[in-house]
């Protein structure tokens, strides 16, 4: 047995000849069970034109995320909104426009994520026109959200 053993896993050749299909494999049936999952916590909000992802509502967190699969469910969506909790004590928050048609984007998402850091966070936030994040004290989460979902049906 100890002639069978290398000085570690990554010098045996035989674990490079299944490396790649093993990597394959894993990352096809990760990436199936995140989009069977993505109904319990993705709604598209029609007024807005706002994807709303929200991982509070998700029945597990596994899986291989894909951010822009919103955008091929969703065609007619503007936006991308997600929701996280960090801790208890806080959450964090990412706007995104539609990369497949950046030109529905009418809001500036960098001050609108400054905004929203301030009001209801401790001040972090920012970030581009198409694209931006904030930190929100978990406990006004909900509140944020609402407060972005009215700027971007103002917007329209």
């Amino acid at each position: 047995l100890k002639n069978d053993l290398h000085e570690t896993p990554l010098d045996d050749p035989d674990l490079w000849k299944l490396n790649p299909m093993m990597f394959y494999r894993s990352s096809l049936k990760s990436l199936q069970e995140w989009r069977n999952n993505l109904d319990t916590y993705v709604t598209y909000d029609e007024e807005t034109k706002c994807v709303v992802e929200d991982t509070r509502l998700a029945e597990f967190k596994k899986g291989v995320f894909d951010r822009f699969y919103i955008y091929l469910k969703f065609p007619s969506a503007a936006y991308g909104l997600s929701l996280r909790l960090s801790d208890e004590d806080e959450a964090r928050i990412g706007i995104g426009s539609n990369i497949f048609h950046k030109d529905r984007c009418k809001v500036d998402i960098g001050k609108l994520c400054k905004t929203v850091g301030n009001k209801f966070g401790k001040g972090s936030g920012g970030g581009h026109y198409n694209v931006g994040g904030c930190t929100v004290k978990a406990d006004k989460l909900d509140d944020a959200k609402e407060f972005i979902l009215q700027s971007l049906k103002h917007s329209q």
